[in-house]
């Protein structure tokens, strides 16, 4: 199994029960990929973008989330984005 599908795999539930959409996810699962498998530097805006992401889940479905792993998600990504004051937030 690529690096890519496992990850998929990973986020996999979290997709489908979220409220987002496929291009959303798509972009969520591509964001995840770069970042923690080929430890790659993205533009700010991807970052901020998958952040985005996780929130419209917890504000969607916030019972079918893990809320201390996806908050951690989120403030690791706008730390990476740069907003040091959003992920203290987070």
């Amino acid at each position: 199994m690529s690096h890519l599908s496992e990850l998929a795999a990973k986020y996999q539930n979290e997709v489908t029960v979220s409220g987002i959409n496929v291009r959303q996810a798509k972009a969520l699962v591509a964001v995840n990929y770069m970042a923690e498998v080929k430890k790659s530097a993205l533009i700010k805006g991807l970052y901020e973008f998958a952040a985005y992401t996780y929130q419209a889940q917890v504000d969607n479905y916030p019972l079918s989330m893990n809320l201390p792993v996806t908050y951690n998600n989120i403030a690791r990504l706008q730390y990476l984005a740069g907003n040091k004051a959003k992920a203290i937030e987070a």
